[in-house]
C-alpha cells in the first residue's frame, strides 16, 4: 500500500494557496489548524511537522501549521464536528472516521475481505471517486488518500483466533453504535470508549483487547499492556486528508491540485 502521506504534497499546496490568500488581506501570521489521531512522534506526525516547517519557510513566516496529534482534540468524530463550526480547517483522518460522514466507507474495511495490499489498492482506486463525490455532497473535499497498515487484534492473554476473544472486553470506538451492535450480535463483548482512553482502559481493566495497526499499538504504548497479537490481517486501515468545502472554494481553480 502507498504511504499514508504519499500524496500529502498536493494537500500542502492547496492549503498553502488558501491561507496565502487570507494572509494577503490580514495582518499577522495565519494559523492552519489540522488535527489527526496519528500519535505524537510517529512517522505520520513527523511528516506533518516537516510540512509545517516548509510552509513557514515558503511563506516567510506568514503561515503557521498548528498540529493537534494523538487525538488531543478528541476522536475523529469530534474533529469533524470542529471542522463544521470552523474550529479546525482540515484533518488527516482514517477511513473508519470517515464512516461517520458516510457509511459507505465501511466497504473499505470489511474484515478478511482483502488478501493482499495490491488487491486492496485495486478496489480502492476504483471506488474512491464515488466516495469522494459522496463526501463532496456533504461539504468535504478529499485532498489525498493513503494507508496506515493492517489492523491486528491485541490482547492481555494469548489467543490464536478472533473467536477466542469473545470472553474478553474488546475496545470499540465510541459513537459507532451500529458497529457496536454488530459485534454484540457476533458474540463479542464490545466496550465503546475513546481512542485516547485505550491506555487507561487497559490499565484499569475496563478493556482486555483492542484492534489496531502494530505501529499504532507501539506508538501509543498499548502493546505494553496487551502484548499478544494475533497473526491475522483483519483489515487494511486507509485514510484521507480532507478539507472543509467552504475553504476549498476560496482557492482559485488553477491553483487546485
Amino acid at each position: 500500500m502507498n504511504s499514508f502521506w504519499s500524496k500529502a504534497t498536493a494537500g500542502v499546496a492547496a492549503l498553502f494557496c488558501l491561507f496565502h490568500l487570507c494572509t494577503a488581506a490580514c495582518a499577522g501570521p495565519t494559523i492552519i489548524k489540522l488535527a489527526t489521531i496519528a500519535p505524537e512522534g510517529s512517522s505520520w506526525h513527523r511528516v506533518l511537522q516537516e510540512m509545517g516547517e516548509e510552509w513557514k519557510e515558503v511563506s516567510g513566516g506568514k503561515v503557521t501549521l498548528r498540529i493537534y496529534p494523538g487525538g488531543v482534540v478528541g476522536d475523529e468524530d469530534a474533529m469533524l464536528r470542529k471542522m463544521r463550526v470552523g474550529q479546525l480547517h482540515a484533518a488527516a483522518i482514517t477511513g473508519m472516521g470517515l464512516a461517520f460522514l458516510d457509511r459507505s466507507f465501511y466497504g473499505l474495511h470489511v474484515p478478511m475481505m482483502y488478501a493482499s495490499e495490491e488487491e486492496f489498492d485495486y478496489v480502492r482506486d476504483r471506488i474512491s471517486p464515488l466516495l469522494e463525490k459522496r463526501l463532496e455532497k456533504k461539504g468535504y473535499v478529499v485532498l489525498n488518500w493513503g494507508d496506515a497498515g493492517w489492523v491486528h487484534f491485541f490482547a492481555r492473554e494469548p489467543f490464536t483466533r478472533p473467536s477466542e476473544m469473545k470472553s474478553m472486553k474488546l475496545f470499540i470506538g465510541a459513537g459507532d453504535e451500529p458497529l457496536t451492535q454488530l459485534y454484540k450480535k457476533a458474540g463479542f463483548r464490545p466496550v465503546p470508549i475513546s481512542v485516547v482512553d485505550i491506555l487507561p482502559g487497559l490499565q484499569t481493566g475496563l478493556i482486555d483487547a483492542f484492534n489496531a495497526t502494530p505501529l499504532a499499538a507501539l506508538a501509543f504504548q498499548w502493546f505494553a499492556l496487551a502484548p499478544n497479537m494475533a497473526d491475522i490481517k483483519w483489515a487494511p486501515l486507509t485514510g484521507a486528508t480532507i478539507i472543509d468545502k467552504r475553504a476549498w472554494k476560496k482557492i482559485p481553480e488553477e491553483l487546485r491540485p
